[in-house]
């Protein structure tokens, strides 16, 4: 025997004009005759085509009927706007924060948010193993010294490009890729700055170099967008190649033991003539992978001395992928 609501879904399959209030008049033997077999096969395929249906007219707003990913609910869903939707991530369905219409950076597509501290809201709070600091700005600091410390955002799903940004601002004198010049590795403090990568062993997405100011001279500890009439001798590690930000949040003057908080770094503003620093299209930036993956991405922020000699207080972090 079939259940009731198979029967009735044939039902309506199969006679449709019960939905309207003057069905027709049919004669018992006019109804085809369908053999049980059949019959099961047909609701099966009915009850199968509702569910999907009904998937894809609620994608993303409940967890029975998630998403393969945001770009998928971009695609089929044009109408919905940003915000928190379910997709089917690599441990079961998983509330995500969708960009869909392109408010933050300019691309197509819907994007899925894997990463986001924003210290300028009062209630936010550091990632884990970094402090927080209150004055003059709330900031998220670095404990380990030297070196760099290491924060993890899972990403639940497949993806094959990335875009973010950071924001932080600079305390004394930071040595941009100095630290290349001895630790060049991947694995290694080779920066000033911060290091988003994502994988094990590791893999390069961004680099975001913060150095003393635009007036060094020594053309070994400052970025290579910088004209102090000389070519840069610095190293720039292989693997970070053209995929950096490059920024001092002093411009003239001798450093001194404090933040500088005029200025933020890596948001593509404040540069200086003939400094090209600006020019890198920042302050968001944009990555496509080699190949797909799902790795979680990972955020290190560094220097080669003590915290009381350089450092990079973080303020805000966004990373998207799709």
């Amino acid at each position: 025997m079939s259940k009731p609501i198979s029967s009735c879904l044939f039902l309506l399959a199969l006679c449709p004009w019960l939905l309207t209030a003057a069905p027709p008049s049919l004669q018992e033997d006019s109804l085809p005759h369908v053999s049980d077999e059949a019959l099961e096969k047909i609701e099966e395929i009915i009850e199968e085509e509702i569910v999907d249906n009904l998937a894809v007219r609620y994608l993303g707003l409940t967890p029975n009927s998630a998403a393969s990913s945001c770009n998928q609910i971009a695609q089929l869903k044009p109408g919905y706007d940003s915000g928190y939707y379910w997709i089917k991530g690599t441990s079961g369905p998983t509330g995500v924060y969708c960009q869909l219409k392109g408010e933050r950076f300019e691309r197509e597509g819907g994007w899925m948010r894997a990463a986001s501290v924003d210290m300028s809201e009062s209630n936010s709070q550091c990632p884990i193993g970094l402090q927080l600091v209150t004055s003059p700005k709330r900031l998220c600091k670095r404990l380990t010294t030297p070196g760099c410390h290491s924060t993890i955002f899972p990403v639940q799903t497949q993806y094959s490009k990335v875009c973010g940004k950071a924001i932080a601002y600079q305390y004394e004198k930071p040595d941009g890729f100095g630290p290349a010049r001895n630790t060049p590795g991947i694995d290694q403090t080779y920066l000033d700055g911060i290091s988003i990568t994502y994988g094990s062993p590791r893999k390069h997405i961004w680099s975001f170099a913060a150095v003393l100011d635009n007036t060094d001279t020594s053309n070994s500890y400052t970025c290579p967008c910088m004209d102090r009439g000389a070519t840069f001798n610095g190293v720039i590690p292989a693997f970070v190649g053209n995929n950096y930000f490059c920024e001092t949040g002093l411009h003239g003057g001798a450093a001194t033991t404090r933040l500088y908080p005029n200025d933020p770094l890596f948001d593509a503003k404040g540069c200086k003539e003939p400094d090209t620093c600006c020019a890198r299209g920042g302050p968001w930036f944009c990555v496509d992978l080699s190949q797909p993956t799902s790795e979680d991405i990972e955020m290190r922020i560094c220097t080669n001395a003590l915290n009381e000699d350089e450092d990079v207080l973080l303020e805000s972090v966004e990373i998207f992928v799709q």
